[in-house]
């Protein structure tokens, strides 16, 4: 792409140069003031390399091309990643460019907890507990909660449409 700008969201990018966004990356325990971000969207990291930046490891989860991902219209290649930790649901805000709601591991006994069924593997109390990342929710959010909203994802059959932090996982999962 010609233009960086184009890795952010106009309205993300008007929320966090007034303030708004201070919890930005909370796991570090630092409150982040005048945050002028470049990027809030972030790729599926499932599409991705073995590994994330951070070592996370991905070998039995990732797809190595994007015809082997089962339904390219339910499966976002790009997302608006939340940048507030909410430590019931995710436990990093943006940190990196990759979307990653667990590992190997984690997806693994994620599935065993739900019968192999990705739409039943939902971040929080009510899941299967705290993802890496989450979609993000300030738009459309209700008054007060930057994360009771949606994002927007870039589908891999070339649709864009918004979704909450619920859908995460399945709307990421390329099997």
């Amino acid at each position: 792409m010609k233009d960086a700008r184009a890795f952010i969201c106009p309205t993300y990018a008007r929320l966090t140069i007034r303030g708004s966004e201070d919890q930005f990356y909370r796991a570090s325990g630092d409150a982040i003031t005048n945050y002028q971000p470049w990027y809030n969207y972030t790729m599926n990291a499932y599409l991705g390399p073995v590994t994330t930046p951070r070592g996370r490891a991905l070998k039995k989860l990732r797809v190595e091309r994007v015809s082997q991902v089962k339904n390219p219209g339910e499966t976002f290649s790009f997302t608006e990643e939340s940048a507030i930790v909410d430590g019931n649901y995710n436990m990093s805000g943006l940190n990196d460019t990759y979307m990653i709601p667990g590992d190997d591991l984690m997806v693994q006994k994620w599935m065993d907890q739900v019968g192999n069924n990705p739409w039943y593997i939902i971040p929080g109390p009510d899941g299967v507990g705290q993802f890496y990342d989450v979609i993000a929710g300030f738009h459309s959010a209700p008054t007060g909660d930057k994360t009771g909203g949606r994002g927007n994802c870039a589908f891999i059959d070339g649709h864009v449409d918004a979704h909450s932090r619920e859908e995460t996982f399945p709307l990421a999962w390329p099997n």
